[in-house]
């Protein structure tokens, strides 16, 4: 798993679709993040994600559904 850090600008899945977004808080250990996104699958302006090691997937908070990211270069 690439732990993410505060600033990074990120890719993100979610629902079928894609935006892009920054990392604007991570945990030490890099399993729980708050995005910003413009809007994304309900979510305006923050989205939080937690890393679920069973699923070895990030999941938005409220529904736990999963969340694809990646560096975006």
């Amino acid at each position: 798993m690439y732990r993410f850090r505060k600033g990074d600008t990120v890719m993100v899945g979610f629902r079928g679709q894609q935006t892009t977004g920054e990392i604007r808080f991570a945990s030490r250990n890099g399993k729980s993040l708050m995005l910003e996104v413009k809007f994304l699958g309900g979510y305006i302006g923050v989205m939080p994600v937690l890393w679920d090691d069973a699923k070895q997937e990030f999941q938005d908070l409220i529904n736990r559904d999963k969340v694809e990211l990646a560096i975006r270069s």
